[in-house]
């Protein structure tokens, strides 16, 4: 208590006009300490939050318009848009990512037995490579298999899929 009693010893030889400055010191210290250490990061966590909640609510927003043009899509190809395929099913599937514009992700295209394509993608846009499968299924060909690895870009993935014709 020796500590303590020093501090109030000070406190007792202040005039009161310092004792007032020490007080208004001392409030005003208060009132920095709870704003640094309380109120701000509370502030910027609550932005951080909305900001969160934001990106969601656009990304939910732009799925639902791609799932309402993936279902335009599907019915606008119907199951009668099959065409005969003419050539191999690799060059077949090789100019329809041409088409899809996923020529420059394209790595390889393997015929496999069985009257099937392995095919690799490194990089590709996610919508992109959706709507060249419902093109490829809409002429009869579907993915008998698919492998999929989100890229650490955003919207892309490296996908490795096998193909096969349906029967159109």
């Amino acid at each position: 208590m020796g500590g303590l009693s020093g501090v109030q010893e000070t406190w007792r030889n202040l005039a009161a006009r310092e004792r007032r400055v020490v007080v208004i010191g001392a409030a005003a210290l208060s009132v920095m300490l709870v704003y640094a250490l309380l109120w701000s990061p509370f502030v910027q966590s609550l932005e951080g939050a909305r900001a969160r909640v934001q990106a969601a609510v656009d990304a939910v927003t732009w799925m639902r318009s791609q799932a309402a043009e993936a279902k335009t899509l599907q019915a606008a190809l119907g199951e009668g848009g099959k065409v005969a395929l003419t050539g191999t099913l690799s060059a077949f599937i090789e100019e329809g990512a041409r088409k899809g514009g996923l020529a420059t992700v394209l790595k390889g295209v393997e015929p496999s037995g069985n009257d099937q394509v392995i095919v690799k993608l490194e990089q590709a846009p996610f919508h992109a490579l959706v709507a060249w499968m419902i093109d490829l299924h809409a002429k009869g060909i579907d993915a008998v298999s698919a492998s999929l690895e989100r890229d650490k870009e955003l919207g892309k993935v490296n996908a490795r899929l096998v193909f096969a014709r349906t029967g159109g």
